[in-house]
């Protein structure tokens, strides 16, 4: 008897389906596709993170920085 999901789904996997057995096999299988998806997908939002930013927009914010320090530093140079 499988233990775990991913037991579970293994066994699954080897399980010769036919017909209308067929498609439901499929449509479980895009479900806990999309259920993993939507699962990284939160990820690049905030992922439950002390934070309101999502790892997307502070990855931007950083990136913005140090654009910034490097046009300073420019400025900086252009001026001496």
């Amino acid at each position: 008897m499988p233990s775990s999901d991913h037991e579970i789904m293994r066994e699954l996997d080897d399980t010769p389906y036919e017909g209308a057995e067929l498609i439901a096999y499929a449509i479980m299988r895009l479900a806990i596709a999309t259920d993993r998806l939507a699962t990284q997908v939160k990820y690049l939002g905030n992922g439950d993170a002390a934070t309101p930013m999502g790892a997307i927009e502070a990855f931007g914010l950083h990136i913005g920085e140090k654009l910034d320090a490097m046009t300073d530093a420019l400025r900086e140079d252009e001026l001496k």
